[in-house]
């Protein structure tokens, strides 16, 4: 063999349209009550698979009604996730960060979910999207399973710790053990892929646990913050999902299944022994949480000011990063101190000018017009001018908060007045049988 070094829903689940072409399917397990907090999988199927093949594949509704927890399962566009060589996405293809950020929203709108326990299990190349998810959304992504399409994408800016399992057979024909395979996305071996993720992770400790004749763990354990790494390497098995009754057609593309063990099963117990620890974090200058908060602060509550409830341009670092935490409106993980700091000055003004800067000490000439009489001179000219500003004031309403995609593109808000995806360019063709005879179905 190969080394092993280096308002409850429906129990049925319903389909649920986030974007005028995009959806996701929501399973709830049956006897949920609102206040329970839910474990939500985010499921990411191959290529070509529809969300419903990729449950019927897994299997993984029998186990989140057993165990309660909740299926968020993903539909790429056009039945491909964005995601291609080194774990990046194509720059043509539609933004899938940002649907998977609007999924979790509707989920936490529609179920209470227990924000540190949202995992991604993926197939093929939805492994790989898992893998991305993992750098790209760290703060709301506690783990990942990836099957036969694990990754270490580059650059990996995962911010904390990651615990992964991974599956993968020797003689998967699609995405080879041994890397090499297609030239378009993917290069490094499955081991190399494995050992990147557990020094990120800082494994400290390696041992092997040889299950059958077939299956072997190789366990990579000691890791910061419980992040062990563990891929169940199974020889001689192919580009298939272990344990499962689904038939792959044809069988000689996607090589053997393995039925010496339940993925999902495995799966769900790495889940339950890999809590990551509860950790707060407020953003500092430099990282892209506090991008975020400043651009909040300096553009998005003068023009988007309906999508920021309660914050106000006065409000501080860590009120606005808990807000976007909360909201899931960009990867910033839970701020550690919510105590207000002074502020020496507020802005106002329109979003085409420089803004005024008015003292704190000052800010009463903003209210009664008897008070602002009563002050200096000064006092007054600047309480005339922020009302001429104000009225002024023409906010341009704008789907998306995140930094990439305010600067291009300017429309209405949705019903929801959450900041959505821009639209992708067709509506996948979801009537059609999942295709599983192409040569790429990662």
């Amino acid at each position: 063999g190969v080394p092993c070094l280096a308002t409850p829903l429906p129990p049925a689940g319903q389909d649920i349209w986030v974007t005028k072409y995009r959806h996701y399917f929501l399973h709830v397990p049956p006897g949920w009550r609102k206040g329970e907090r839910l474990p939500v999988w985010l499921m990411a199927p191959g290529s070509s698979d529809t969300a419903s093949v990729f449950q019927q594949m897994s299997n993984a509704i029998p186990l989140a009604d057993k165990h309660h927890f909740a299926l968020a399962v993903l539909e790429g566009a056009h039945l491909n996730l964005n995601v291609a060589s080194k774990g990046q996405p194509v720059p043509w293809g539609p933004d899938d960060i940002t649907y998977t950020k609007l999924v979790l929203r509707n989920v936490v709108k529609r179920i209470d979910v227990d924000l540190e326990r949202i995992r991604c299990i993926g197939f093929s190349r939805g492994g790989r999207f898992c893998s991305r998810l993992a750098s790209e959304l760290s703060s709301f992504v506690s783990a990942i399973a990836p099957v036969s399409g694990l990754r270490f994408p580059r650059p990996n800016n995962a911010t904390r710790p990651m615990p992964i399992i991974a599956f993968h057979g020797t003689r998967d024909p699609i995405n080879p053990f041994a890397g090499n395979g297609n030239p378009q996305y993917w290069h490094e071996p499955v081991l190399e892929a494995v050992q990147k993720w557990a020094d990120k992770n800082k494994c400290m400790r390696y041992k092997e646990h040889k299950m059958s004749h077939t299956v072997t763990y190789c366990l990579h354990l000691d890791c910061e913050d419980n992040a062990d790494v563990i891929l169940v390497k199974i020889d001689g098995g192919g580009h298939t999902w272990p344990g499962t009754s689904w038939v792959y057609r044809p069988p000689w593309r996607f090589g053997a299944i393995s039925h010496e063990l339940d993925a999902t099963i495995d799966i769900f117990n790495f889940f339950k022994k890999h809590h990551r620890p509860s950790r707060c974090h407020t953003a500092v200058k430099g990282e892209e949480c506090y991008q975020h908060v400043q651009w909040v602060r300096n553009k998005g509550l003068r023009t988007q000011h309906q999508l920021y409830g309660s914050l106000k341009n006065t409000s501080t670092v860590e009120e606005i990063q808990l807000f976007l935490h909360q909201h899931i409106y960009a990867n910033c993980p839970r701020p550690c101190h919510l105590g207000r700091h002074k502020r020496t000055e507020m802005f106002v003004g329109r979003s085409d000018q420089q803004p005024v800067r008015v003292s704190v000490q000052s800010r009463s000439s903003l209210v009664p017009i008897t008070s602002a009489l009563a002050g200096t001179v000064m006092g007054l000219f600047v309480f005339l001018t922020a009302i001429a500003a104000l009225i002024r004031l023409q906010p341009r309403i704008c789907c998306i908060p995140d930094l990439a995609f305010t600067a291009r593109h300017h429309c209405r808000a949705q019903q929801d007045k959450a900041p959505l995806m821009e639209a992708a360019p067709a509506a996948p063709t979801l009537n059609e049988p999942p295709m599983h005879s192409k040569t790429d179905n990662a």
